[in-house]
């Protein structure tokens, strides 16, 4: 049981290590759709400990994850959370996607039960040596699986998890003692950590835009949410990869100060090399020849900043260069799908902020078809209009966001300005009939998903789905 008298919604750390979980009583709130909390219950109950399961979903949305921990679980609720649950509880794991707000967590951290998250599990049992942490606005998980290829391809065992999907508790046991552990981080996660779980003392931050208002609740909320990877360092380690500009190229963050600081730029006075910052004040050559998933001002950065990270760790200049040739990227992010009758078709479903849609039209030259829209976050959208006014862009809207887009895009002088439509198929098929060849139809939404669809992947699939149905798909041009 945790102490008494503690500050509302403080997670703590575990009170004891894996080894000893035989017997503990432990409610999981959340189960989830991306295999994330089916893995840790499954990793919990190897360990010998008895689980409670709820979740405030449908069973039709939960079916595949209810499926994988049937025999895992002494009970399974799923609707609304009850107190009844808490009874005889020593630890509750509460899942990243349930907000602060949720009126249940309010009941659980009065109860007197051991809070924790599946992270601060992790964070608290995992080796220390190669540990490193990679958070930021956009661009985490381009940067994650970046740099575990380039350690792979130097032949240095590495992996890549956290927010990026799935448990990594479950790697803990016959873990490579040089295994490189390279962990995404969101904001949920970390402002979750709470003051006595141990931070990882390698880290990179991507860069830092307005997002999550409605979860923190302001942007410097949000930002200090941030922060929270840069307290604890191991001192005689400490190693912090930061951008240039914006708010992480101030030097005068206290967090800061325990850090040896390198500094990661997409920029270059010779597009065909990167210059990587190493430790003793050092620079290294790389030669640049991207893959085409790295192409553009954002693949540069992102893979700066993990040649920045991978050398860190011990990569060698030969498999960082190889990694970046080869880089094949992951879905639903910038993904070419294909070229039907020369037009091009790409999938940025992962983009869920003004910012990460604005870098993918950036990228683009030539007429494009952009879909964009779903759940508003509140997020201003000035950027995104700056941006589309220099450009020849036709403007597609769909889902609840149409008359927050219509608003904003309503005076710009771009193409046949803005069309809203009821979903992504009614939009799609405008985009798909009215393209010529060399136009590319790009699906970068700006909004969350979660009005029409379960996640960025359901709807990054269903894009896909919709091109796969076009007469000549899958010729390529």
């Amino acid at each position: 049981m945790s102490s008494p008298g503690k500050p509302p919604q403080v997670f703590e750390v575990p009170d004891r290590n894996p080894g000893q979980l035989e017997g503990l009583n432990i409610l999981v709130l959340g189960l989830g759709v991306h295999g994330g909390g089916a893995e840790l219950i499954h990793y919990l109950h190897s360990k010998g400990a008895r689980l409670t399961i709820s979740d405030s979903g449908n069973k039709d949305d939960l079916y595949e994850s209810l499926q994988a921990i049937k025999h895992c679980s002494e009970s399974i609720y799923i609707g609304p959370h009850e107190e009844k649950q808490l009874e005889g509880i020593d630890w509750v794991v509460v899942n990243p996607a349930i907000p602060p707000h949720a009126p249940f967590l309010k009941k659980v951290f009065s109860s007197g039960v051991r809070v924790v998250s599946e992270l601060g599990l992790f964070l608290a049992w995992c080796p220390r040596e190669y540990l490193a942490a990679v958070s930021g606005t956009n661009g985490k998980s381009t940067v994650c699986e970046l740099t575990r290829s380039m350690l792979i391809a130097s032949k240095i065992p590495a992996v890549a998890g956290g927010n990026l999907g799935g448990s990594l508790l479950s790697m803990l046991d016959d873990a490579d003692r040089q295994l490189r552990w390279i962990v995404e981080i969101s904001s949920f996660q970390l402002d979750r950590l709470g003051p006595l779980c141990p931070r990882p003392s390698t880290v990179a931050i991507t860069n830092f835009s307005e997002d999550h208002l409605d979860w923190h609740g302001s942007q410097d909320a949000y930002l200090r949410a941030k922060f929270e990877l840069l307290k604890n360092p191991d001192p005689s380690r400490g190693c912090a990869i930061l951008p240039d500009t914006g708010q992480f190229g101030i030097d005068s963050i206290s967090e800061l100060e325990d850090f040896e600081i390198l500094r990661s730029t997409g920029d270059a006075t010779d597009p065909n090399e990167l210059i990587i910052p190493q430790q003793n004040d050092t620079e290294l050559s790389i030669p640049y020849r991207p893959s085409q998933s790295l192409q553009g001002s954002t693949g540069r950065k992102n893979a700066h900043m993990a040649a920045t990270l991978a050398r860190h760790l011990g990569a060698s200049r030969e498999g960082i260069s190889a990694a970046i040739q080869s880089f094949s990227g992951l879905p639903h992010r910038f993904e070419h799908i294909a070229t039907i009758k020369d037009v091009t078709y790409i999938d940025d479903s992962k983009a869920t902020t003004p910012d990460s849609a604005q870098a993918a039209l950036s990228n683009l030259s030539g007429k494009t078809y952009w879909l964009c829209g779903g759940k508003s976050k509140g997020l201003s959208l000035r950027k995104l209009t700056e941006t589309v006014s220099d450009k020849n862009i036709e403007i597609l809207g769909f889902g609840s966001s149409n008359h927050e887009l219509e608003e904003a895009f309503s005076g710009v002088d771009s193409g046949n300005c803005f069309r809203g439509f009821e979903d992504l198929a009614a939009a799609f098929k405008i985009a798909s009939s009215e393209a010529a060849p060399g136009d590319t139809v790009l699906l970068s939404p700006g909004y969350p998903s979660f009005d029409q669809y379960l996640s960025f992947e359901a709807r990054g699939k269903h894009f896909r789905t919709l091109v796969s149905t076009l007469e000549t798909y899958p010729n390529e041009a």
